[in-house]
């Protein structure tokens, strides 16, 4: 990790594969903001609930940031959250 950017040292191989669990995050949504990108496309995420952890895992054809988001409904009452995907192409 680099400040807020993910760099991989090497190349994955076939086979090969990585995971990283990031913790840490604040009590608002402030921080439910993702961005992830390569050479020619990218996608941000943005959610409305606070983060509780994000896992990441990649391989090489792959790298999945896995927002996770602490849950409470009480029994018989429901929970909603949204999340934005926004794609777009580099130029």
């Amino acid at each position: 990790m680099e400040g807020n950017t993910w760099r991989f040292l090497k190349e994955l191989g076939p086979g090969e594969s990585t995971q990283v669990f990031l913790t840490g995050f604040g009590t608002t949504a402030k921080d439910y903001h993702l961005r992830v990108e390569n050479k020619s496309v990218g996608v941000t995420v943005t959610g409305d609930q606070p983060l509780s952890r994000i896992v990441c895992w990649a391989k090489r054809t792959t790298f999945c940031p896995e927002p996770y988001i602490p849950i409470k409904a009480e029994p018989g009452k429901e929970f909603r959250w949204n999340i934005q995907y926004t794609f777009f192409a580099k130029k």
